[in-house]
């Protein structure tokens, strides 16, 4: 685990430069994911406090473990703990300029050496939708410079189609359980994040998307088109939507309907065999 004071790195291509005080640990789950040059477009800035931050806004929505303030120019996200004094917690300032702070509390600094922790408080859905890409919860794979995206709800097989691919056809499995998915132009991008759930497959690659599959156990193998509705509600269930963010949700929607618009998309009904590898490929690589 290495230290920093400031340093970029790169998700789905869009630039990010994170400074700090002093150096802190940055997670291994980062590690692929720092680069030596990219055109930044989020500055996040990170502050150790001894005092809650002050906040000139309302509470405009509350969930378990996060309450969500507006503000004149941006949101305020509160990630108070259970244990936490006099209202002293971590708390993510988003400006809509881009230049964002995250305010740590001195004492649960150890807490954000883990990656998972800080990924949680760092709005990446938020930061990526911003630049036209979105997370979706799947795994990916390349194969003959494309990828294919495995997508479904938890424990339906996703990392099983993956896997299966890298034995059928030595495919690169980039990330078993979140792809970022991003948009440049009129062309969709799968590409690696540092989300990757129990999987622990976090690669730095990207290639154009040959296809999004969603998984679902069957008794036989076999795929077939899914329709715009319902391929719009797997895409849109399998995300992280802030549906109190009424521009966040409208964005969303309009880059989910040009995805569907751009991207063949399959339902696969399955049994876990290496045979539907072949199945699927014969669907997205014709000729």
């Amino acid at each position: 685990m290495n230290s920093y004071k400031e340093l970029m790195f790169s998700v789905g291509g869009i630039g990010f430069l994170v400074s700090m005080p002093e150096q802190l640990s940055i997670p291994y789950e980062f590690s692929n994911f720092v680069v030596q040059k990219a055109e930044i477009k989020e500055r996040i800035t990170i502050k150790l406090i001894n005092e809650p931050v002050r906040i000139d806004g309302h509470l405009f929505h509350r969930e378990e473990g996060q309450l969500v303030y507006k503000v004149a120019d941006g949101w305020i996200r509160c990630f108070p703990r259970f244990d936490a004094k006099d209202g002293l917690c971590t708390t993510l300032y988003l400006r809509d300029s881009g230049n964002h702070t995250l305010y740590i509390p001195q004492d649960e600094q150890s807490i954000y050496t883990v990656g998972k922790n800080l990924i949680s408080v760092l709005a990446g859905e938020y930061l990526l939708m911003k630049n036209d890409a979105i997370i979706l919860h799947s795994s990916v794979v390349c194969y003959k410079g494309k990828c294919v995206l495995f997508s479904g709800r938890s424990g339906v097989g996703k990392s099983t189609q993956a896997d299966i691919w890298n034995k059928a056809f030595n495919a690169e499995i980039i990330n078993g359980d979140r792809c970022v998915i991003a948009k440049r132009d009129d062309a969709f991008f799968g590409c690696g994040s540092p989300y990757a759930g129990s999987s622990e497959i976090f690669k730095q690659k990207e290639a154009p998307i040959a296809g999004i599959v969603f998984v679902s156990q069957g008794k036989s193998n076999r795929i077939y088109p899914v329709s715009k509705k319902e391929a719009f509600f797997r895409i849109y269930s399998q995300c992280v939507v802030n549906t109190w963010d009424a521009s966040y949700t409208k964005k969303m929607c309009d880059f989910t309907d040009i995805l569907i618009e751009k991207t063949p998309m399959y339902i696969l009904s399955c049994k876990p065999e290496l045979s539907v590898a072949e199945l699927v490929k014969q669907q997205l690589y014709r000729g």
